[in-house]
């Protein structure tokens, strides 16, 4: 947050509100991605967000442009975690059928890590 704010000149307000948009945009996202999942799989879909995910990460490195760098935060957050995470519950939630709680719960600690 202090980098943003030292590096663009933007309020402490102007960031909050790019992570409360980038959050709500990935919210709407992630029922595409569902219905995604349910046509072609986990492992295809997490091949089709890895290049947009990757290339948001270059290029929000290379950004000189608030704006770029809020675009790029928003791609770079719903392409990689939250598709990420989204297919691996998926995937657990299809792998085990006994103790399905117990391997869900495993798997929200190991990616809270």
């Amino acid at each position: 947050t202090e980098y943003l704010v030292q590096e663009f000149g933007v309020s402490r307000e102007t960031v909050s509100a790019l992570f409360f948009f980038s959050l709500a945009g990935s919210s709407v996202y992630l029922q595409l991605i569902g219905r995604v999942v349910d046509r072609i799989g986990t492992r295809a879909t997490v091949k089709l967000g890895l290049l947009p995910f990757c290339l948001s990460l270059i290029v929000m490195s290379q950004s000189r442009n608030f704006y770029l760098t809020c675009l790029c935060y928003v791609g770079m957050r719903t392409l990689g975690p939250e598709t990420l995470a989204f297919s691996a519950m998926v995937t657990v939630n299809r792998w085990f059928r006994k103790l399905r709680g117990r391997a869900a719960a495993g798997l929200q600690i190991a990616l809270a890590l």
